[in-house]
């Protein structure tokens, strides 16, 4: 697909002057930057198993999930004050 064409498709639907390559760009280091947070967290709290088992511990351990809408409610309330 021609380049100018995307770049177009891009400031028609997004909110900023930027061309495909650089919000590709933003999007790979923003990536390696949560990377490298989630890392250091992961040293941090002391968790011994590897990056992908962290992951999974942390999309299925309950204590990580809110029981009611009201929680989840409250729960976001809090980090939105942050």
């Amino acid at each position: 697909m021609d380049l100018n064409f995307m770049d177009r498709l891009f400031k028609f639907h997004i909110a900023c002057d930027m061309i495909t390559q650089e919000v590709h760009d933003l999007g790979q280091n923003e990536v390696k930057r949560i990377r490298s947070r989630m890392e250091t967290i992961i040293k941090e709290v002391g968790f011994e198993g590897s990056f992908k088992e962290f992951l999974e511990m942390l999309r299925t351990e309950k204590r990580f999930y809110y029981d009611t809408k009201e929680e989840l409610l409250n729960g976001y309330n809090c980090v939105r004050r942050l």
